[in-house]
């Protein structure tokens, strides 16, 4: 749970009774600002619809199929490479080869 942190007026915004003088009040109210929440919640729509937009242009270009075929095709790749790395040359030109690999 995150905890709250109200601000207190200093000594010389206080009444005599310790509450804010009305000059500073506006500051210390535990009420949210109308203004500050629209913002925010512009902010917010405007965060959904960039991520809607990229999630169609990636549904649209195939990038998530695209990724798909990469990450398959590395797997394919480290599994020759580890073959590869597993087998011993025979021939003069395997170790060659092999050298040329590394």
């Amino acid at each position: 749970m995150r905890p709250i942190f109200y601000a207190l007026p200093s000594d010389d915004q206080l009444h005599h009774l310790a509450e804010p003088q009305p000059k500073v009040q506006h500051l210390y109210t535990r009420s949210a600002s109308a203004r500050k929440q629209k913002r925010v919640n512009e902010i917010v729509a405007a965060y959904d619809r960039h991520n809607a937009a990229i999630d169609r242009l990636r549904k649209k270009h195939g990038i998530d199929e695209a990724n798909q075929r990469s990450d398959d095709l590395n797997v394919a790749c480290c599994r020759l490479v580890e073959e590869i790395d597993a087998s011993m040359p025979v021939t003069f030109e395997g170790f060659r080869a092999r050298q040329r690999f590394w």
